[in-house]
């Protein structure tokens, strides 16, 4: 067998995308060619807390109650 093939048996093979990473615990992240768009666009905020998406949902509900609450009152 030449010296330049690899032994590529499902023992040796290792996945393309560990689940975790083995220093810091945290989830691998993927190639961005392998993503749709949703999950190119999500992960732009993956790191963003959660606790800021949660105040940006809220203020946008507060924002659409004050738009129709307005629009009722001109109408």
């Amino acid at each position: 067998m030449p010296m330049d093939e690899q032994n590529n048996t499902p023992e040796t093979e290792q996945s393309p995308i560990p689940e975790r990473d083995p220093v810091t615990g945290k989830r691998a992240r993927r190639d961005p060619k392998d993503l749709n768009a949703f999950e190119n666009f999500y992960e732009n905020f993956r790191n963003v807390p959660v606790k800021y998406v949660d105040r940006f949902i809220a203020l946008c509900v507060i924002a659409l109650v004050v738009v129709v609450a307005i629009g009722i009152i001109n109408r």
